[in-house]
């Protein structure tokens, strides 16, 4: 249990430091994922006119391409930051003697809450569209936990073998990028 409040501590302390420093702070966790889908839906939905013929809006792939990129950044940042946790963690694991998954629950803990913030925006942004909202606000959380318990067993996976083939942080970039 107290591993667990720590994984929460550093998970706050990690959200602390991503926006120290900058003139924003914090609202920088609001303005990123409202500025994204504000971009994307402006550049398909309004300059390419982009469409798909499974509902009728003017707005239909843009209600399909938010949710979607949002979880997808969501799970490449995730499994990308585990990956390489040990080294992001390095000062610290040298320093004090906590075991390493306290550390991968507060990589996943933060990321979590920017794409739980993100995903606000993406339901606010299908009532502004007037999308009709159904069953799947019911499924919601139990895929956001899906991809978030897939990510992280991903992440740590692959960080157990980022110390002895360094090339590998670069190689998951890659592979990321190309999925």
């Amino acid at each position: 249990m107290n591993n667990l409040k720590l994984s929460f501590e550093f998970a706050k302390r990690d959200l602390k430091e991503r926006y120290a420093g900058t003139s924003f702070g914090h609202l920088w966790l609001v303005i990123s994922p409202f500025v994204t889908i504000v971009i994307y839906t402006v550049i398909f939905s309004d300059f390419m006119k982009m469409k798909l013929n499974v509902i009728n809006s003017e707005y239909s792939y843009s209600i399909y391409l938010i949710p979607g990129l949002l979880s997808w950044n969501f799970f490449s940042t995730t499994v990308l930051r585990l990956s390489n946790a040990i080294f992001e963690k390095a000062n610290i694991l040298k320093k004090i003697s906590i075991p390493m998954y306290v550390y991968y629950i507060s990589i996943v803990i933060s990321e979590f809450i920017v794409y739980i913030i993100g995903m606000i925006f993406g339901v606010l942004f299908l009532v502004v569209v007037n999308h009709h909202v159904g069953i799947e606000f019911v499924v919601l959380p139990v895929y956001m936990l899906m991809v978030m318990f897939f990510a992280f067993f991903l992440g740590v996976i692959l960080s157990l073998f980022t110390p002895f083939f360094r090339d590998l942080r670069e190689i998951i970039n890659v592979i990321l990028q190309l999925w």
